[in-house]
């Protein structure tokens, strides 16, 4: 049996208390199913487990999570007398798992002007955020399983996108709302909300809710946080492609970076204008592409905005993707000299 229990069956959609869990009981019990897979196990976890050993002694069923870092993952009960014991349980796998949502954590604390309890109210026109595609990364395993498959064949698993409704699907004039360190609540012009993360998840650093909250509330009190932020991925990138050059295994950069940085006008005026013409951003639908790709959209659309352009930060972010890409062009060229 598969049963959506909807925000943990203890839930509204809008994130208020209504405990809907005997009703939910009482439906199961009268299937009485061998095996129920249950979705949206949200805030089973807490307390010790607590709504998960309700649900094992009112379903006289045995119960595991499976861990997810969106704190939304399903649940597997099953009969013992009809399947046995559990004889073993790996939690491994999943906790290597990035699924969805990628949010990274913030390169610095609250703003010194606020106190971290301040409720922030934010209208914002759309958010950019980063998700990983499952359907994707399962298309690209039925091309790696394919004698007659090839690479052209693989689509890309990683992109930017804009954050929807879960109700209505829409992605503009969003207001967000929540303290430093609450879950982010995000309302849309249809009346709904979504809530995020309301309980800390297993993985703390994929907590994608309350990292994306920081990152609108950092950039709200002072825009050329956005330059910062990304200067500290630029420079990260930078130093890796450097230290790779030191492998046995480099013979020089991905080809696809060394196309995007040729393709880049290091010499116009504006920068993001010529990240822009050269990646051609796919927003508001889905862009996909590699680390590099979607580095340089975000830049893109950061130095879009002139508070960050001409920000002391934002003088220093193009100065530094710059030299990344001159280095990538170099590198490049290099590999290519007999």
């Amino acid at each position: 049996m598969s049963q959506n229990f909807g925000r943990g069956g203890w839930k509204h959609t809008h994130g208020t208390i209504e405990d809907r869990w005997p009703h939910l009981a009482a439906n199961i019990n009268s299937i009485r199913p061998d095996i129920l897979l249950g979705q949206e196990a949200e805030g089973w976890a807490a307390d010790g487990h607590a709504r998960l050993t309700r649900a094992e002694r009112d379903l006289d069923m045995d119960g595991t999570l499976t861990l997810s870092p969106t704190g939304l993952g399903p649940v597997t009960m099953y009969r013992r007398e009809t399947l046995g014991r559990r004889t073993y349980l790996n939690h491994d796998f999943s906790a290597q798992i990035k699924q969805g949502y990628r949010e990274p954590e913030p390169i610095q604390g609250p703003p010194g002007d606020y106190p971290t309890d301040h409720q922030w109210q934010i209208a914002v026109d759309r958010i950019v955020i980063e998700r990983w595609d499952a359907e994707a990364a399962a298309r690209n395993q039925e091309v790696a399983n394919d004698l007659w498959g090839n690479v052209e064949s693989y689509v890309d698993e990683t992109g930017l996108e804009l954050l929807p409704c879960p109700t209505c699907g829409n992605t503009e004039n969003l207001i967000v709302r929540g303290a430093w360190d609450d879950p982010i609540t995000v309302h849309c012009p249809c009346g709904d909300a979504m809530i995020t993360h309301p309980e800390r998840t297993e993985f703390p650093g994929n907590d994608w809710g309350r990292n994306l909250l920081k990152r609108l509330i950092l950039t709200t009190a002072a825009p050329s946080y956005d330059a910062r932020r990304l200067l500290h991925r630029v420079a990260k990138y930078h130093d890796q492609e450097r230290k790779n050059q030191g492998q046995p295994w480099y013979k020089g950069p991905y080809q696809e970076d060394v196309s995007i940085a040729e393709s880049v006008d290091l010499g116009g005026a504006d920068l993001g204008t010529s990240l822009t013409r050269a990646l051609q951003p796919k927003l508001p639908k889905r862009h996909g592409g590699r680390p590099l790709d979607l580095l340089l959209v975000s830049v893109a659309l950061a130095l879009a905005i002139p508070q960050v352009r001409d920000s002391d930060d934002g003088r220093q972010l193009q100065s530094a993707v710059k030299a990344l890409l001159t280095h990538i062009r170099t590198e490049g060229t290099a590999a290519r000299t007999p």
